[in-house]
């Protein structure tokens, strides 16, 4: 990849023959870097977005990822427009949009795993006290239990028909991630296993063991496929912007 990239620059940046009818490469530098950055970045942009947007990601991290995952789109379009001021490539350009985005994608996909980690080895402790968030989420659901028990409906009707649920689901937010569980898990209660609330199927994991597989095996996995292309992308920019300086500077080209 580092050949053929420094081949394409290279030639790129060669002295156009004005007896023959060619394409000055070098004025739409600053364009065909913008697509090829974006073409780069892409897959793990699509992965990190992806993960962002996990429900257990934003229960617990909120819209901060996804706010971070969109900087290097930013540092791109800011590389472009630097690019197209000086009408060429230049070095710090090429690095705040590779170095940089790399750099930004790697830091926050390695904060989302190590959470991960963190929160799925307290969730999958037998202790439901000691761990802030699980004894929390224990908590509301047995709001919603209680709840439920004092619902005038019959037990044939879920959760959510009983009068006057939506207020009370507005007054406890866990509410709405619990019942997302149910429904994407079919897990039932949350520190131990018990008869669902919001859906009809026979859950016979708690929810709190669930989540705690699928932060260790999905959120992990996820998150460190996205460390390991940004870093390769890091490592690759690094090369390629020393490797391509002094042939740069030798066509009188300010690098």
């Amino acid at each position: 990849m580092k050949s053929h990239a420094g081949h394409i620059l290279r030639v790129a940046l060669s002295p156009v023959d004005p007896s023959k009818k060619s394409i000055n490469i070098l004025r739409v530098f600053p364009e065909a870097f913008c697509v090829w950055s974006l073409l780069l970045f892409t897959p793990p942009l699509v992965k990190a977005m992806h993960l962002a947007r996990d429900p257990l990601v934003t229960t617990w991290q909120g819209t901060v990822p996804q706010m971070v995952f969109a900087m290097p789109l930013a540092l791109i379009v800011i590389a472009h427009g630097i690019h197209r001021l000086k009408h060429g490539p230049r070095r710090r350009a090429i690095i705040l949009s590779l170095v940089g985005s790399s750099v930004i994608l790697g830091i926050q996909a390695n904060h989302i795993g190590v959470n991960a980690l963190e929160l799925s080895n307290s969730f999958a402790a037998s202790d439901c006290q000691s761990p802030l968030e699980k004894h929390k989420l224990e908590k509301s659901w047995q709001e919603a239990q209680k709840f439920r028990v004092q619902c005038p409906l019959t037990k044939e009707h879920l959760i959510q028909r009983c009068p006057g649920y939506e207020t009370a689901e507005a007054k406890s937010p866990d509410w709405k991630f619990l019942r997302e569980l149910e429904q994407r898990y079919t897990c039932a209660g949350w520190c131990e296993p018990h008869m669902p609330l919001w859906t009809f199927h026979t859950g016979r994991d708690s929810c709190s063991d669930v989540v705690a597989q699928v932060l260790a095996i999905k959120v992990t996995r996820d998150s460190m496929q996205v460390v390991i292309y940004s870093m390769t992308i890091l490592a690759f920019s690094i090369i390629t912007v020393i490797s391509l300086g002094p042939s740069i500077r030798e066509r009188g080209i300010e690098w």
